[in-house]
This record gives C-alpha cells, sequence and structure tokens, in this order.
C-alpha cells in the first residue's frame, strides 16, 4: 500500500491537475463572492485504478528529461509510449473542448498519433470569458482552426488536424469507414444531446471507446463509454426537462417564459427552420413523403406547395407582405377564433367560469406601423425570409437598415388584409385531409430537375450575435403576445437569457470535468476492467462529488441468442437481394421481419405496395436502398446499417430486435477459400460438404 502511495506521488499530470485547479478555483470564488456552500474540513481524492494492474520492473521509471517525466514516473514509459500514439477524435471545441485539447496537448496524446479535432463554429465575442484557447483578435475565425494553432504553440509536436466539418449522416462521407476504424477514442464536448446520441452510434457501429462530459453552471458529470463493458450513452438518458404543454403554449400563457417559448418554437423554428428543411428533404428525397403518416405528410405537402408556389417569394417587398400576413394570422385572427371558441363568459363542463386562474382572455392585436415592437417584428421576419430563400446574401443587418426600413414600410400600402372569416374556414380546413385538395397541390409541385442545385436556407438559431434578427423576432413576438394576455413583458436582454434557455458556461467546472475524463483516458488506454472506470457527477456550488461504476450493457434475446447494443447481425455474404437478406434472417433466428429500414427510410414493410415490395425484393440491397431514398450507399461504406421490426410466430411484436450489418463489398466465395488456406487439412475436409451445402443455399436466396 505504501509503495502504491509513493509511486502515485511521484509526478504530476494534466488531469489530475486540471480537476484540483477547477477545485480549488471554485473555493477561492466562494470566499471572496461568499456565494455556494464551501467544502467543510478535508476533501481527499484518489484515482490508484489509473495506474497498471502490475507494477512495471523499475527501469519503467527511468525518467527521460521530456515534460512526459510526470506520466512516466506514474505509469511508466510503456504507457506513455500508447499515448503518445493515440488517434484520438475530439468532437467540439468551445469550453470543454478548449480544456480537452489543453490536457491531450500536455499528456502527449497525437505527437506520434493525431488528433482530429472538429467544430462548425465559429468564434464569438462571448465565447471569450470561458474558451481560453481564444483571443479577441480570433472573434469570427473557426473554432477548430484557432483550438489547434493555439494547442500547437502548448506542444509544437502534437499533430492535429482541424476540421469544420459537421458530425452527421451527411457528412459520413468525409467522415467515413475508414477514418472510423482509423481511431482508439473519441473524446466529446458538445452541447446538445442530439448529437452525442449520433456520434454514440457510430462508436457502437465501430466498437469505439466514447469519453463524454458537460457542464451546467456548477454543475457537471462525465460518462465512459467501453464497447461490451459498458452500457451506450443513448442506453439511459436523465429525466426530461420541466417542458410547457403545447396547449398552454399556443392558447393559454401565463408567463413571460411562456410566450418566449411560443415565439421560439412556432414562429422561429416553424417558418425558419423546419419548413426549408421539410423543402429541402422533398427535392434531395424522391420517397420523402411516403415515409410519413397521413396527417403529417399533408401538412408537408402544403407547406412544400406554399413555399414553392404560391407564397414563394421573388423579391424583398414580396417577404414584407408575406410577414404582414403572418402577424394578422397569428396576433390577431388566432385570438379573434379563440374568443369565438370560448367567449369571455364561457363556461367548462363543470359550469365554472372557462377564464379563471391561469387562462387569461386575449385581447387580440391590431398592426399599427407607428409602434417599434410592430416594426422590429415585422423588418425582421420580412429579412429572414429573404434570406431563407435566397434573396439576400446573408442574413446580418446590412448597412443602410435604416433605409431599407422605410422601404419596407411603404410596401405595406400593397398589403391586402384577409378578411376573419374566410382566414377561419381555412384554418378549419388545415386541420384534416382532403383527398382532393391533396391530389390537386402534389400536380401544382414543381418537377425537381427545374430546381436544379436551389435549396433553401433554414436557420441555425445563435442568441449572442446581434447582426441577426432572431433575438430580435424572438423578444418582439414574446412582447406582443404578453401584452395580449396582460403579461409582464421583458427586454431584449432577459429575452435572450430565458429565449437561449442560458446557463452560464463556468471555467471552474469545466476545468474539474476535463481532469475526470483524462483519467478514464488513461484506463481506457489500458483497456481496464469494468469495475476500474467511474461516471461522476459533480455540483460544487454545494460541494456534491459522487462517482460510481458505469452501468453494464443490458443483454437481451433475439431468436434464442443474446445480444447486447453492442453486438449487431453480421452478414458477410457479399451485396445480397433484399428479400435473400429477410430469408437469411427468418432461417437463422425463427423471427418474421415486418419491416427494414435504412436510416430512418422505410425500404420495406409488409404492408406496402405488393407489386412494388415484390420488385424491390429482388433488387440487391444497395439497388433496393438507392430505389427507396434516391441516394447511392456511399462509396466508402464498407458495410449497411439496418434496423429491422419483427413479429414472432404467433404475429406478437417483439419488444428488441438488434440492428444489422451486411457486408455488401465482401465475396462469400472468396472468404471461404482465404479461411480454408489458413485451416487444417483435416478441418477443411470436415466441413467441405457444409460449405457446399451453404454455397447452394446462397444461390437459392439469390434467385428468391
Amino acid at each position: 500500500m505504501e509503495i502504491d502511495i509513493i509511486y502515485g506521488s511521484s509526478g504530476d499530470v494534466a488531469p489530475m491537475t486540471a480537476f484540483m485547479g477547477g477545485l480549488v478555483a471554485q473555493e477561492v470564488i466562494k470566499a471572496s463572492t461568499r456565494r455556494y456552500t464551501p467544502i467543510y474540513q478535508w476533501f481527499f481524492f484518489d484515482a490508484p485504478e489509473c495506474r497498471p494492474d502490475t507494477r512495471p520492473e523499475p527501469e519503467e521509471f527511468t525518467l527521460t528529461g521530456t515534460r512526459y517525466d510526470g506520466q512516466i514516473a506514474i505509469f511508466g514509459k510503456t504507457l506513455q509510449q500508447k499515448i503518445v500514439s493515440l488517434n484520438t477524435f475530439v468532437v467540439g471545441s468551445g469550453a470543454i473542448g478548449c480544456e480537452t485539447l489543453k490536457n491531450l496537448a500536455l499528456m502527449g496524446v497525437g505527437t506520434e498519433g493525431k488528433i482530429t479535432l472538429t467544430d462548425i463554429d465559429t468564434i464569438e465575442i462571448s465565447n471569450l470569458n470561458r474558451q481560453f484557447l481564444f483571443r479577441e483578435s480570433d472573434i469570427s475565425k473557426g473554432k477548430s482552426q484557432v483550438a489547434a494553432a493555439a494547442v500547437a504553440k502548448m506542444n509544437p509536436h502534437v499533430k492535429i488536424d482541424a476540421l469544420m466539418t459537421k458530425v452527421c449522416t451527411e457528412t459520413e462521407d468525409v467522415l467515413n469507414d475508414k477514418f472510423w476504424k482509423s481511431l482508439d477514442v473519441v473524446v466529446t464536448a458538445l452541447d446538445n444531446v442530439q448529437a452525442r446520441q449520433y456520434i454514440d452510434r457510430r462508436c457502437l457501429y465501430f466498437t469505439k471507446p466514447m469519453l463524454d462530459s458537460g457542464t451546467q453552471g456548477t454543475k457537471g458529470n462525465t460518462q465512459v463509454v467501453i464497447p461490451h463493458l459498458t452500457e451506450s450513452y443513448s442506453a439511459s438518458a436523465d429525466p426530461p426537462q420541466k417542458q410547457v404543454a403545447v396547449c398552454l403554449l399556443h392558447q393559454f400563457p401565463n408567463s413571460i417564459e411562456h410566450c418566449l417559448q411560443w415565439a421560439r418554437e412556432l414562429l422561429f423554428e416553424g417558418y425558419f427552420v423546419k419548413d426549408a428543411d421539410i423543402v429541402n428533404n422533398w427535392i434531395d428525397n424522391n420517397s420523402y413523403l411516403q415515409t410519413m403518416a397521413p396527417m403529417t405528410q399533408m401538412t408537408a405537402i402544403r407547406t412544400i406547395s406554399k413555399c414553392l408556389g404560391s407564397e414563394r417569394p421573388q423579391n424583398l417587398e414580396d417577404c414584407v407582405l408575406w410577414a404582414r400576413g403572418i402577424f394578422e394570422r397569428h396576433f390577431n385572427h388566432a385570438l379573434v377564433r379563440l374568443l369565438d371558441t370560448y367567449p369571455l363568459d364561457h363556461k367548462d363542463t363543470t359550469g365554472a367560469p372557462f377564464w379563471i386562474g391561469g387562462k387569461l382572455p386575449p385581447t387580440p392585436t391590431i398592426f399599427d406601423a407607428t409602434k417599434d415592437d410592430h416594426v422590429v417584428w415585422l423588418t425582421a421576419a420580412a429579412y429572414m425570409r429573404a434570406y431563407v430563400f435566397g434573396l439576400v446574401a446573408d442574413e446580418f443587418r446590412p448597412t443602410n437598415w435604416t433605409a431599407l426600413v422605410e422601404k419596407m414600410k411603404h410596401s405595406l400600402d400593397k398589403y391586402v388584409p384577409v378578411p376573419y372569416s374566410v382566414y377561419s374556414n381555412k384554418i378549419t380546413a388545415d386541420e384534416g385531409i382532403d383527398v382532393v385538395e391533396k391530389e390537386e397541390l402534389l400536380a401544382q409541385l414543381p418537377d425537381r430537375a427545374s430546381l436544379g442545385t436551389w435549396r433553401m436556407t433554414p436557420l441555425k438559431f445563435e442568441k449572442d450575435d446581434d447582426r441577426n434578427f432572431h433575438i430580435d423576432l424572438i423578444w418582439t413576438s414574446a412582447n406582443i403576445r404578453a401584452e395580449e394576455y396582460k403579461i409582464k413583458t421583458v427586454d431584449r436582454l432577459n429575452a435572450k437569457i430565458i429565449a437561449g434557455n442560458i446557463i452560464p458556461a463556468i471555467v471552474t467546472t469545466t476545468a474539474l470535468v476535463t481532469g475526470l475524463v483524462g483519467l478514464e483516458l488513461y484506463k481506457t488506454i489500458q483497456k481496464k476492467p469494468f469495475a476500474a472506470f467511474r461516471n461522476t457527477f459533480v455540483n460544487l456550488a454545494n460541494s456534491i462529488f459522487q462517482s460510481a461504476e458505469p452501468i453494464a450493457p443490458i443483454k437481451r434475446k433475439f431468436g434464442g441468442e443474446e445480444f447486447s447494443d453492442w453486438d449487431f447481425i453480421d452478414i458477410k455474404r457479399g451485396d445480397m437481394q433484399l428479400g435473400a437478406v429477410i430469408k437469411y434472417l427468418k432461417t437463422k433466428y425463427k423471427e418474421n421481419v415486418d419491416a427494414v429500414l435504412y436510416g430512418s427510410i422505410l425500404i420495406y414493410t409488409t404492408f406496402m405496395n405488393r407489386q412494388k415490395a415484390q420488385a424491390r425484393l429482388l433488387l440487391p440491397l444497395t439497388q433496393a436502398i438507392g430505389d427507396a431514398t434516391g441516394k447511392p450507399i456511399p462509396a466508402s461504406a464498407s458495410s449497411i446499417l439496418l434496423d429491422i421490426t419483427c413479429t414472432d410466430a404467433d404475429d406478437n411484436d417483439l419488444p428488441f430486435t438488434p440492428s444489422v450489418r451486411v457486408f455488401h463489398k465482401m465475396r462469400p466465395s472468396s472468404k471461404k477459400k482465404a479461411a480454408s488456406a489458413k485451416a487444417p487439412k483435416a478441418a477443411v475436409e470436415g466441413k467441405q460438404e457444409q460449405e457446399e451445402e451453404e454455397e447452394e443455399e446462397e444461390t437459392k436466396e439469390q434467385k428468391v
């Protein structure tokens, strides 16, 4: 025991320094501000499980006179060599990303291997208070390039590739199979769950460890995802954040928070993000509408028809008139309709007054071009619309904005109000499925080829760049709505904070959690057993530190075999027909395959058109996917990932089905010959008859 303590204390390492530095700095802040709860008496933290399980020979600890002697003194030369040889993928170079890169550089990661860093964002002035690799002169530059240059100054021997590539399905031809297979570990430094879940799926697919961390003010957490040892990131989720009910948001707000969330979700996301996504997906995917439920499909058809037909703007004036109509729709007609449905003296089914408690009766707004908030809303919505449709070069406020505002106000002379009665009927029609209307709208849609390379540009919400109009739209929308419901309005700064759900990042928490990630990296490199790893939660405000072993992956049965999230059904028989794939699964696992999906696209289901299904079953898998998606399989893909749904012999839905990997580039015959060449003669003779039977079965499958 004493020897272990001596060895563990013989050097200093960057992760432990980061952990203790963040902890001590937060205690200094507590003392100087008299906020939060200080640590009471002693705090003891160690991580002996990071050291090698068997003590290396003494010569392993001979110092080399390099900056890594602190690590060598504790872990030895062999482990240090593994550290410098790592190929590491760091996703994100924000607050956590900067601290992570600093730690990796000081540890020597990437000096003989490589660090690949990606981040699509550029540096904003608000980043400088917590992302310490950036300086004021770096504003507007790409985060990944600046971070990589800063790391190179810390350790000139680090080899780092800086990308601005989003890690998502659309970039799998860039971050391809070859790239993922070359990695030793993935370190995430992200600020949203969706991105983490996508990377988690890629790590599962390529069997790569993932080290994740996150912060929320003084709170921080780390999670290790180790192949076949721990559950995946997506296997369990935190309790969902408290959400506001949609009916409350749309019809019955009683606080400014409700109004801001309504403005963000319904107006900003609806008109400037989702509409553009729907149109672009329809242009790029011939079967996009067929993947939707009937009601969703009808809504999408109406959206596409408007954006590419009756409401497609040709100039900024068209955008102004559209914005004026949207103002009338949401701030006047919708409320008139609500009050028609529920008059002020309306009573509910129990006889109690309807407008009571949290339900406040609204007062519809009449647009007034002399009111500043009305003009700000109108001009912001119009200019954002122009950018989404490609009518202006960028979404930022132009230098001639004052003159442009006056010009837009004059455009209002051409606005023709829509009477409420007509508009009301239109709303009712939108709530159902009119088969005749559907066919008419589909017939009126333009030919995809005629659109060429034109696409709409969905906005990405950015609260900190005042050059755009995102906060202007959300802030004025919320205040106009608040006035309608007699709710206290909010100033622009507080609107930004609430709408962006901002919880300030604190450098002390960031330093601490990235230190913990570094400690888990030592264990990952050594392929430590399950009991050595730790998931940690901290709250520096209350001096809470909780560490626990990660959760082991759950194993479920399918077709008599056990599968965890790390396990796949691997089919290594080349580019089989889709029907042959389904038959293989039924034959081997004795379950009925009801549907096959490639990503989110349904390529086969038992309830699809019979003629279409039969034709698709005869196609090789790559062609079947191309037929369904309108896109070829990426040339770099070494296998195809399919998701399936199944029923048992009694037609009961199975609660679990593993994913399927089809190695479409592998030739079955060459694989078997290679295996036979390496096997003993007796074994070859013993398996010859079985292989002949398998080849005969494969031939039958190809003739389904």
